[in-house]
């Protein structure tokens, strides 16, 4: 079958709405949103089928490997071709970044006032190839320059977090904070780390006053990277009721879908489900209308990607719209959201959902969180669970792979749970490809990390950074306080993962706990759920929770 012919016989393209999503996701709704066909879409596009099939192999070859097709693009005569290769014009502009700091070589003791005005970021790449050990003994060197900004500076004191067990750690650490925030303002990049950091380590000492005074600080960074962390623990160290409830109010407002706004509700015993329940429900349309045309012609594109099977293609180009375009309205949010969707491409819908509510946190309602939160495997998560909560695996899962089971990571991690190929073992890498194979292997490491490290919330930060880090960083930050352990993890990465997996742990119990399509056979040991989850499920059943963080 030649590729026109393929183009042709796949016929119209039924769209679903999605209550639940499976591997047979078309199977579960019968509700149709749309039939499209490539005739009509090619149609709407002004060209042919012929000439659709040609755009459509450049068009997504290019956005899979991002190397403009310059020798297409300066023969093509048709307007609407040139149209689209204006489009991947745009796209290649937007997708080049320059980094017009480079870091070079290694940092020396001499090196050090040349290299204070880095970025931020290459700041801490370079200090974090050198000995903490030295950096501890280099202390009183780093703080004598006079220069601004003094990124590395800030730098080094995160670095000495590495030999924090040793009691000079704290006061050589305090004196870097110092002097770097001397010449921080609240529009540079490393303001906000700083401030913040300072205000975790001095609440891990006890240090009350000290943290106050850092975090105040922290909550004016307008170039900000972890706002939602801030404004959490201005609520928690700040005790006074003004403060607190007003920066609580912006963070369950700007960043509803963050497990440290689900800490505020739970404190303040709020149900979040039942706020968003409350919202109305949004058409899906499939065209905008009006100056906002380009999205339509998108969109088009995007359908074309879909109804040829060129997923990655639709994915990249969605993407890039969300995080270029103007504000789309709802009902066509919804409509690109369902595309994925209907297709069982759940890891698509979540990724652009995410993308929205960031953008605008109205969109979330029932409707969004049952997209954003979907439940394909869960039979076969539910089969090899073993005592752990079986919604914690399907969150875990769906942060490792958005539940794409043919995903292969940087670091060659693979499938549902993203193993390594030495989690084969005897049998043979490929098989991390079948989703049974990777959920029981996956659950089976998982439950040996519970077993290890004693607590939930470890296990993920192991699974995540690799087990020997965890030792470390409980000596390092030695406290009861779970929050407080997860928000001092030196991974931003590892610190974002933990967190989003917490979050999705809750709203699967929230939203399915209670379903009866779900078997719920085995019921899941204490000691191999989420603590933090356990007790924020405990408010909304009218329990006492357990947590010490308040």
């Amino acid at each position: 079958m030649n590729s026109r012919t393929f183009l042709l016989s796949l016929g119209p393209l039924i769209l679903l709405a999605c209550s639940h999503t499976s591997q047979k996701a078309s199977d579960r709704n019968p509700n149709s949103v749309a039939d499209i066909s490539m005739e009509q879409v090619s149609s709407e596009l002004g060209l042919t089928t012929f000439q659709l099939e040609s755009m459509n192999k450049v068009f997504a070859d290019f956005l899979d490997s991002e190397k403009f097709p310059t020798e297409f693009c300066s023969k093509t005569q048709l307007d609407q071709e040139k149209k689209v290769c204006q489009l991947m014009e745009k796209i290649k502009f937007d997708l080049t970044k320059i980094d017009s700091q480079k870091v070079h070589g290694r940092l020396k003791k001499s090196t050090i006032a040349a290299n204070q005005s880095l970025s931020y970021g290459n700041a801490i790449r370079l200090i974090n190839n050198v000995d903490p050990k030295k950096i501890l003994k280099w202390s009183d060197d780093f703080i004598t320059s006079d220069t601004c900004p003094r990124n590395l500076t800030a730098a080094a004191a995160r670095k000495l977090e590495e030999v924090l067990v040793k009691p000079e750690a704290f006061t050589a650490i305090e004196k870097l904070y110092e002097n770097a925030s001397k010449c921080l303002k609240p529009e540079d990049e490393g303001y906000e780390a700083t401030h913040f950091r300072e205000a975790l380590l001095r609440r891990l000492k006890g240090d009350n006053d000290g943290a106050k005074k850092s975090i105040q600080l922290a909550v004016n960074a307008t170039n900000s990277d972890e706002k939602g962390r801030v404004l959490f623990w201005a609520g928690v160290i700040l005790e006074n009721s003004g403060p607190k409830n007003k920066y609580w109010q912006k963070l369950v407002e700007k960043q509803p879908l963050t497990f440290h706004a689900l800490q505020v509700w739970n404190a303040q015993t709020k149900d979040p489900l039942e706020m968003i329940n409350d919202r109305n429900s949004f058409d899906i349309v499939r065209s905008v209308e009006g100056p906002n045309s380009n999205t339509t012609f998108t969109l088009r594109w995007v359908e074309v990607f879909y109804l040829t099977n060129r997923f990655n293609a639709g994915d990249k180009l969605t993407k890039w719209m969300s995080q270029t375009s103007g504000p789309i309205p709802k009902a066509t949010v919804m409509y690109f959201a369902t595309l994925a969707t209907a297709r069982a491409k759940p890891h698509n819908t979540i990724s652009f959902l995410t993308t929205e509510v960031i953008k605008d946190p109205t969109l979330l309602n029932a409707q969004v969180l049952k997209l954003l939160f979907p439940i394909p495997y869960y039979d076969v998560f539910e089969k090899y669970c073993d005592g752990i909560d079986a919604f914690l695996v399907l969150g875990l899962a769906r942060q490792e792979s958005a539940f794409d089971p043919s995903i292969v990571s940087k670091k060659k991690a693979r499938g549902l749970m993203q193993l390594l190929p030495m989690h084969a073992k005897r049998g043979k890498k490929r098989d991390l490809f079948d989703a049974e194979v990777n959920a029981r292997i996956g659950i089976k490491f998982l439950n040996r990390l519970i077993d290890k490290y004693e607590g939930v919330e470890f296990a993920l930060a192991a699974y995540n950074a690799g087990p020997a880090r965890i030792v470390d960083w409980k000596k390092r930050y030695p406290t009861k306080d779970l929050v407080l352990f997860m928000d001092l993890i030196p991974f931003k990465e590892t610190r974002n993962y933990v967190a989003s997996i917490l979050r999705n742990n809750y709203w699967y119990h929230r939203l399915y706990v209670n379903d009866p399509a779900l078997k719920r056979d085995k019921f899941s040991d204490s000691n191999r759920s989420s603590h933090l989850v356990s007790d924020m499920l405990a408010v909304q059943m009218g329990r006492k929770p357990t947590s010490l963080i308040r």
